[in-house]
């Protein structure tokens, strides 16, 4: 049985596809500068496609991670979009001459694929979260989106960091991984929405997407099923706008100060870090 690696060849040469848009760097990962109608108009053209596409939504968060994970890196580098998720990025980009225009956030992009999928007659399927989260989420979309095809839900057992950076060598994330492609096989999804939180989610994607030949676009969605099942109240439009959803969130979840410390303070100061270093250069 042969399991894909990061060397596998990517198509690029999708024609459907729209021409390539701006990119930013940021601790060495390609960030898009897209608008969220510019973002709707590559999805749009990614549904048209024959071939699956993986999105990430990027924030100060990711590009931590990706400093020490290569493997993690590489597939955000490697995405066939990649959007902005976090003001952070936005402020900080304009403080270094890396302009990023709009902030996208996973849930705005899961409703987008969601109205898209449902005008365009396709189907999604959602995958990860805890026991009965995305059949949840499943019903929240459905009651959004009468009409809309779900292909199918499935949780998928959590693993050890450690597991995870051995995929391919981990007999027990493989086997479920077969059984989950197995799954998709059977339910033939245009959209696969995976909640295993990051990096996970987006290494399961790159690494199984010449098996899903059915799928025209894959996403991360990280929390976004636990939003739309209603167990995670979203930030009201107000902390929204002024990009302080992550004061909602601490307020919500204490327990996260950390990983808001991570991306509100230990971000910025390594990014202010690698950009001094870059200009002695």
């Amino acid at each position: 049985m042969v399991y894909y690696k990061q060397t596998e060849v990517r198509n690029f040469c999708d024609t459907n596809r729209l021409a390539m848009p701006k990119q930013q760097h940021f601790l060495g990962i390609k960030i898009d500068d897209v608008t969220y109608d510019e973002a709707l108009l590559q999805t749009a053209a990614f549904l048209r496609s024959t071939s699956l596409h993986q999105i990430v939504t990027v924030g100060p968060e990711f590009l931590l991670e990706s400093r020490g994970n290569a493997r993690f890196a590489d597939v955000l580098n490697h995405a066939d979009l990649s959007v902005p998720d976090g003001i952070g990025l936005l402020i900080i980009g304009r403080l270094i001459g890396k302009k990023l225009r709009q902030r996208i956030t996973g849930i705005d992009l899961t409703m987008v694929l969601a109205r898209q999928a449902d005008e365009q007659g396709k189907s999604l399927f959602l995958l990860g979260g805890n026991p009965g989260v995305a059949e949840s989420a499943a019903c929240a979309l459905h009651a959004r989106f009468p009409t809309l095809h779900i292909a199918g839900t499935a949780t998928f057992p959590m693993f050890s960091r450690d597991a995870w950076n051995n995929l391919s060598e981990n007999k027990d994330i493989i086997a479920e991984s077969e059984r989950m492609l197995e799954t998709i096989a059977k339910t033939q999804p245009d959209i696969l929405l995976v909640a295993f939180g990051a990096p996970q989610q987006d290494i399961w994607i790159d690494a199984f997407r010449q098996r899903m030949p059915s799928v025209h676009i894959a996403m991360g969605v990280g929390g976004t099923f636990d939003v739309l099942a209603g167990n995670l109240r979203r930030a009201p439009a107000t902390f929204q706008k002024l990009g302080i959803e992550w004061l909602w969130r601490l307020f919500l979840q204490p327990k996260r100060i950390w990983r808001i410390l991570r991306a509100t303070i230990v971000f910025p100061v390594t990014l202010f870090i690698e950009q001094s270093k870059n200009q002695k250069t």
